[in-house]
Formats: C-alpha cells, sequence, structure tokens
C-alpha cells in the first residue's frame, strides 16, 4: 500500500616517497558533534600534457565514501573556469578509484587538487605518467560491484580508458566505412541540501552511471546505436562518420528496469542530449538544474546507491525493478492525498515511487535523505516484510509500533546509504527551509521514547552500524550483520522493532548485553532471553474467556496510524466454534456521543482478515461468531472508518470491554 508523506582545522600529513609520487591519509573533525572526514591534498599539478597526474584514491574502510575533487588555483583560491567543477565520485568499500587531473575537470589544469570526504581514512597517491599512456589508467584504476563473482570476490575492476566492447549495439548494422567511434562523458548538476536548505548557487558535477545512451538519426528520430554510460560517467558509440547526429543519456539504467518518468509528460524518460557533429572529436553531456532536468538523474543516482548498498549487504540479493516518478509540477496536494502525486510515497502494489516537484512549495528530488528512505520501504518490502499501514509521522508521536518500525528503518536504511547520520528534508519556496534530525540523537526533545517512536527505532539501528568515533555507544557492526536479522522478520507478521532485536540476538547471542542496554536507554523494557521480550507486546496477549478492557481514540488526534488508534489483542485457541464479543463503555478521551462507534477485526497469525462486525452504531457492541482451526489469531479494536459515500475517513473514541468465548455443546 502507498506510504503517506514523509516531513520531514585540518591537518594534512605528507609522507614524500619519491620526488613525483607521495601519498596522504588525513582525518579531521570540523566541530563537535560532527563526521570524521577525510581531506587529502594533491599539490604541484601541472598542466603540461607531457606530465599528465593520474591522482588515485583508496577507499580502505567498509563504506561507500562519497569524494569530492575540489581544484585551486597557484594563488590558493578556488578555481571557478572550469565545467567540471567541483566534482564528485563514488568509491566502493574496499576500492579505487584513479583519474587524471585533466579528466576530472575536463581541462587541463594548474594548482593543487583537495579531496574531501565524509569518510575517514582515505588514502591517496599521484604520479606523473608520460604521454604514451593516452589517457587509460592502469588496472585497477576504478572499482565497482560484480553482480555476479565467485566466491570470495566482492569487485571487478574496470579501466577508465576507452573499453574494448563499450556493449554498444546498432538498430541498422553500421559497417566500418560509414562509422566511427566516440567517446563522451554524461554528468548532472547536484543540488546539494545543507542545514541552510537547497545550495542553488553552488552546483557540484556528478557522473551519470550505467546509464542508457542512444544515438539517433535526427532526420527520422530514429535509433541507430545504443550503449551506457561506466561507473564515471563515460561511454563510447558509434555515431555516422560523415552526417550530422543527436546523443541522449535517459534517465534510466540499462542493465535493469530502474527508471524515472516524467508522470505529467506521458511518463516518459528524461534525455540529457547534445548534437554531435561530423567533426567532433568527444562530446561532453550536462543535465542542467536551470532546465529542471538534472533532478530527474539525482533520483537515478540515489535509487543506484540504494541497489548498491542492498547487493553489499547480502551479494546473493537481486534488487527489484523500480519506477520513480517524478515531475518539476507535481505540487503537494492541499490535503496530502496518497492516492494522486500530490506527496511523496512508496507504492508496493506497483513497485513505484512519486516525488513532488514544485520548488515553489515543495521539492524531493536533490533531497537525497527523502528518496532512500523511499527506497528503504522497498527493501522491506521485498527482502523482509512491512505490515505498516502507513501514514503521517513526526516528532512526538507515539505511533502504530508496525508503523515507527517501517519508518525508523527507512530512516536508518537511508543514513547508512549515504553514510551519513543525519536526515534532511527541505520544503518552502527553493527548499529554503529544513527539516533535520539526527540519527545519533538517543531520545530528541520531544519525543515519546519507545518501540511506538520511528526515532527510537532509528536511533537503537544506528547505535548498532555507526561508528563509535562520533557516537560513544555505538557498537559498529557492519551493515551484514543488521541485514541478517532484518530478512529474518520475512516469518513474522505485525513486525515491529522487538521482533527484529529477538531476530538480531539470537543470531549474535554476544550481543545480548550491550544491545539490551541500548534499547533499554529509549524507555523499552526488553529481556532477550524471554518471549514476548518486552513487558507490554503488540499486540497484547489475552486469555479466552477473560475479560480485556482498553481505550482508543482517533478522535481526539484526527489520526489512524497512532498507538491508541485501534487496539491489537492476540489469542490462542485448540479450535472450534468461537464467540467474540466487544462492548462499549464509555466515550473516551474523545468525549463525543456521537463519535463512538469502534468496529471489531479478526485475522489469522498471517495477518490475512478473516471476519469483521462494523454494522453497529454509536455505542453499540460488535460480535463475531466464528469456527477457528487452532492456532493464534489477533483481534483489532479500530476507532475510524471510511465513509462508503464520500471516502473521507470517520474518527470516533471510546472505551470497551472485550471478551473470547470458545463455545461447546
Amino acid at each position: 500500500m502507498p506510504y503517506g508523506l514523509h516531513r520531514r582545522k585540518f591537518v594534512r600529513t605528507f609522507n614524500t616517497v619519491r620526488p613525483w609520487i607521495y601519498s596522504l591519509v588525513l582525518s579531521a573533525a570540523i566541530n563537535v558533534p560532527a563526521r570524521a572526514q577525510s581531506l587529502l591534498r594533491f599539490r604541484h599539478i601541472d598542466s603540461s600534457r607531457s606530465a599528465r597526474t593520474l591522482l588515485t584514491v583508496t577507499n580502505p574502510t567498509g563504506h561507500f565514501a562519497d569524494i569530492q575533487y575540489t581544484l585551486y588555483a597557484a594563488d590558493g583560491g578556488i578555481a571557478t573556469n572550469h565545467p567540471l567543477h567541483p566534482a564528485r565520485y563514488r568509491i566502493s568499500p574496499h576500492g579505487t578509484l584513479s583519474l587524471f587531473s585533466d579528466q576530472i575537470f575536463d581541462a587541463e589544469v594548474s594548482g593543487s587538487i583537495e579531496v574531501s570526504s565524509s569518510v575517514s581514512g582515505l588514502i591517496g597517491r599521484s604520479a606523473n605518467s608520460p604521454p604514451e599512456l593516452g589517457g587509460v589508467a592502469p588496472r585497477g584504476a576504478g572499482v565497482v560491484p560484480a553482480r555476479n563473482t565467485p566466491a570470495g570476490e566482492r569487485f571487478r575492476l574496470t579501466s577508465l580508458g576507452p573499453p574494448s566492447n563499450s556493449g554498444g549495439e546498432s538498430a541498422s548494422g553500421p559497417n566500418d566505412t560509414l562509422w566511427r567511434t566516440v567517446v563522451g562523458r554524461a554528468f548532472y548538476e547536484k543540488i546539494d541540501l545543507t542545514d541552510s536548505g537547497l545550495d542553488l548557487n553552488h552546483p557540484v558535477i556528478v557522473p551519470i552511471r550505467n546509464a542508457r545512451v542512444e544515438v539517433l538519426n535526427p532526420a527520422t528520430n530514429s535509433v541507430v546505436w545504443v550503449s551506457q554510460t561506466d561507473d564515471v560517467g563515460r561511454f563510447v558509440v558509434l555515431a555516422p562518420a560523415q552526417l550530422k547526429s543527436r546523443v541522449r543519456v535517459l534517465s534510466r539504467l540499462r542493465e535493469s528496469k530502474v527508471l524515472v518518468e516524467d508522470n505529467r509528460n506521458g511518463n516518459s524518460l528524461y534525455a540529457a542530449a547534445s548534437d554531435l557533429n561530423p567533426q567532433d572529436t568527444g562530446l561532453f553531456i550536462l543535465a542542467r538544474d536551470s532546465a529542471r532536468l538534472s533532478g530527474a538523474f539525482n533520483i537515478l543516482e540515489m535509487l543506484q546507491e540504494g541497489r548498491e548498498m542492498v547487493r553489499f549487504a547480502d551479494p546473493a540479493a537481486i534488487p527489484p525493478d523500480v519506477t520513480a516518478l517524478w515531475s518539476p509540477l507535481n505540487s503537494p496536494s492541499p490535503d496530502g492525498g496518497k492516492e494522486a502525486v500530490g506527496s511523496t510515497y512508496f507504492d508496493s502494489k506497483t513497485n513505484t515511487i512519486s516525488f513532488v516537484g514544485d520548488r515553489s512549495v515543495d521539492s524531493d528530488e536533490f533531497d537525497d535523505s527523502v528518496i532512500l528512505h523511499e527506497y528503504g520501504h522497498l527493501v522491506a518490502a521485498a527482502f523482509s516484510r512491512d505490515s505498516s499501514p502507513g501514514g503521517i509521522h513526526v516528532l512526538g508521536d507515539a505511533l502504530d509500533p508496525r508503523v515507527a518500525w517501517s519508518e525508523g528503518w527507512a530512516n536508518f536504511f537511508s543514513g547508512v546509504v549515504r553514510n551519513v547520520p543525519f536526515y534532511r528534508d527541505s520544503y518552502g519556496p527553493n527548499g529554503a527551509q529544513v527539516l533535520r534530525y539526527d540519527l545519533r540523537d538517543d531520545t530528541p526533545q520531544g519525543d515519546q521514547p519507545g518501540y511506538w517512536s520511528e526515532f527510537s527505532v532509528h536511533s537503537i539501528l544506528w547505535d548498532l552500524f555507526g561508528s563509535a568515533s562520533d557516537d560513544s555507544d555505538s557498537l559498529e557492526k557492519p551493515i551484514q550483520t543488521i541485514w541478517q536479522a532484518f530478512k529474518d522478520l520475512r516469518q513474522d507478521h505485525f513486525v515491529y522493532l522487538p521482533y527484529f532485536l529477538e531476530h538480531l540476538v539470537v543470531r549474535n547471542p554476544d550481543l545480548s548485553d550491550a544491545v539490551s542496554a541500548i534499547v533499554r536507554a529509549r524507555s523499552i523494557d526488553f529481556h532477550p532471553d524471554t518471549r514476548p521480550s518486552v513487558s507490554n507486546p503488540f499486540p497484547q496477549s489475552i486469555d479466552i474467556g477473560a475479560v480485556t478492557t482498553g481505550t482508543v481514540d482517533s478522535l481526539s488526534t484526527q489520526r489512524k496510524d497512532l498507538l491508541r488508534s485501534s487496539g491489537f489483542l492476540m489469542f490462542q485457541t485448540s479450535g472450534g466454534p468461537t464467540s467474540i464479543r466487544m462492548d462499549i463503555t464509555g466515550l473516551g478521551p474523545g468525549n463525543n456521543p456521537n463519535a463512538n462507534d469502534l468496529d471489531l477485526f479478526l485475522y489469522d497469525q498471517d495477518g490475512k482478515l478473516i471476519a469483521l462486525s462494523d454494522k453497529g452504531l454509536n455505542g453499540q457492541s460488535q460480535l463475531i461468531p466464528v469456527v477457528l482451526l487452532a492456532g493464534s489469531y489477533v483481534l483489532e479494536v479500530r476507532s475510524y472508518y471510511e465513509r462508503a459515500d464520500t471516502k473521507k475517513t470517520v474518527y470516533n473514541s471510546g472505551t470497551y470491554q472485550l471478551i473470547v468465548r470458545s463455545i461447546t455443546n
């Protein structure tokens, strides 16, 4: 089902090995609390083509690292006259990236180049290379995830030079005399989101990776050649030798059905394109934000990074196809309706993610936290279990525990992919306002800690994963450890945080004490060796023949996704004829006799609806007579319903007493 709107001094050390080779390993902190960083400075870059400088950055950590190249002129100021500046690339865990200085900025450069990353411990190395290398980096120049590698191998190596086999294909079977090989590069302008909002005046240049590339005959608009970009945005195509053609990069991955479509334009793909004349020796394509084109490619990049994280967590996992629907015309609807593209949400029925894009009100195409949050919901639906009914969720909510787990997991997954503990969501004209929270904050001000808080959920998960260098209570467990317990939830229903914790401790008994301490710091009375593992489990256990009382209320909050919007009760039976009766005993917190209509639902242990009783009116009882098989069942006492004529939700409040009886002859 669709998910709701989510509103959300540097120290440098140089170790000179030779006059033309040096290595750097640096870490620094900006201020406390801050992410540890790597800062590498490559000096004495020569613009001469006879002394090209090959810059290699190695990521020895188990995290993905986004690295940014910034060029400084000889006078120490930041250079401003280069088309690819600053430039940002991504390095896989234990991977290496090598680029010549003129490749990084698509121009000959002089001065020094700084490489910065939020990941600490990166290693830099530079070497001047003779001209006969011809711009081809040595073996091991780039590292990208392998899809089907032999046991023990995590990555394959790829050269940054023109590939010997581009994987291109022609629609018309070109011959060698009429066609020529053209090497190109494709990038997009990324708008960073800071605590001050979208930084529209300082775009960063990012390669368009692994996207479909097409060569078109401009006279007929027919496709004559198909290829794809590589992991640094380079591509090779065959183009007519004597005729003008057009080359376009599409907002989809070529090797899988991961697409970003314009839902306001017939669900067409976005395209960054450039004309290619016979005299052109190369091609440079840049998707610009001024045309509102680059946002589609940023969404594509985030989806790709989410897929890479899934494969890193589980090399056997095959990420599902997904389609993102985005347009600059997608404006939030006044009521935040989920059934139209008026909000940002994931739909598990269609594997689509819809994004708002109206920058005068709210746009999400550069809110990386939000994009990956929604992809996190897809990951849960595909590899785990997500029982959430969806809904709005804000700080301070005591949520339906299923919603809290779902949203907390999505927040956590988003942070893991970006390797950043901050969640930012821009809104308002030009994204000038920001909703921000820190996944490391155990109990933010205004939170109601417990398994019903998405903030408790995501901060517990981050304490399992995060770095102890900037969060003292973090256990620094790899994502693979967390992923296995996450996958174990497939066997559960009505999924909430304690189920995950139980699976984690069963798989990792040595973590029992540490996990218990982390969880109890959020006011969750967790006992890993008992079942249920918390003193107030969800659903609440009841006995057949015993009277149970409770209170439900959605009237006071006008919300149906909160802990008290419904009451959930679980019972076990040996089977046979059964009577379930619920009597309303009071008005509840809403104190309105005209809003005192409570309904009763019966589910099996897999969460499948078996029977319901919703005919009673205000203050009237509900009765379910049913024949049951032996097993466990769940009851829901619900305080809201949807009117058939208006499709509007009606909210109620009340106290009740309930009894389950086995009927014997």
